[in-house]
């Protein structure tokens, strides 16, 4: 887990499921676990890209899943809108956007403001929505750093059960460490 910080960090929403303000379909919820990746309907989970056993470097699949016991709607547009990613190195550093990446959006604010067009997913129970995103053209990645990486999603999530009652968490949140690979000595 990524220790707050007081030095600025670099955020960036990158995107898969976005909302445009409209409101969701409503589903039932499981409790939610104690970790921040779940809401009880949704299960946020963010892994590396694999190549050839080695992780590619600011490669990472997105999913999420439908844990609930209903169908899901999510929101979906660019890819460069919904998720917001915070990336560290590893001695705690902001690793800094690119010139790419100085351009998106940096705040819920901003985002909103965001000129793109949605789509909704329906998503059954114990399906998932995927999606791949590459981090090296938005951010200075070096592959032979480690790094801390914090991937947050609310827009285009349900904000409410079934029931209408409200989740508990409209937020999944899940951190990861990419460590930098293993250099063989011959």
């Amino acid at each position: 887990m990524i220790a707050p910080r007081t030095v600025a960090v670099a955020t960036l929403f990158i995107v898969v499921c976005c909302c445009k303000g409209q409101t969701q379909g409503v589903v039932s919820q499981a409790a939610p676990p104690a970790d921040e990746s779940s809401n009880g309907v949704l299960q946020l989970v963010v892994e590396p890209e694999l190549k050839t056993g080695q992780p590619m470097v600011g490669r990472f699949i997105i999913r999420l899943k439908n844990i609930s016991d209903h169908n899901v709607v999510i929101w979906g547009a660019t890819p460069l809108v919904d998720f917001s990613f915070e990336v560290v190195d590893s001695s705690g550093a902001a690793v800094p956007l690119t010139e790419r990446g100085k351009h998106l959006p940096a705040s819920d604010e901003e985002r909103t403001q965001y000129p793109f067009g949605g789509k909704s997913f329906d998503v059954a129970p114990g399906e998932e929505h995927v999606s791949k995103v590459d981090l090296t053209g938005i951010f200075q990645l070096r592959p032979e750093a480690g790094y801390s990486i914090t991937v947050r999603c609310s827009h285009g999530l349900p904000k409410v059960d079934h029931d209408g009652k409200p989740l508990a968490r409209t937020e999944l949140k899940q951190s990861l460490q990419v460590a930098p690979p293993v250099m063989k000595r011959q």
